[in-house]
């Protein structure tokens, strides 16, 4: 299974415009090769593929992302492995404790 079926491209798309309305052309930049194929930029979508397999860890934590994108560094776009590392430090849900009474 690659990693695009288990983390949603949509996502990857929606945080590279995100990051290039940030950055702009610092952050499109990095990936830019001008070789089209198919209409499509080949290094925009390598770059997709491995963010999209560097992020596979929190398809199921979409909080993780948001606090990523709420805390990217003002000056400087992030690589794959800085954003999923912000991903790592976004605080973790409580999950309310049920507490166990015995029966008597």
């Amino acid at each position: 299974m690659d990693a695009q079926s288990t983390f949603p491209r949509a996502w990857v798309e929606r945080i590279f415009n995100r990051l290039h309305g940030v950055y702009g052309s610092q952050f499109s930049g990095k990936y830019h090769q001008g070789m089209i194929v198919n209409g499509v930029d080949a290094g925009f979508e390598n770059a997709m593929q491995v963010w999209a397999e560097e992020l596979a860890g929190f398809a199921g934590h979409p909080e993780a992302l948001k606090y990523a994108i709420d805390n990217i560094d003002p000056k400087f776009p992030p690589s794959s492995k800085e954003f999923a590392a912000l991903c790592r430090r976004a605080p973790r849900k409580q999950v309310p404790m049920v507490e166990h009474k015995m029966s008597p």
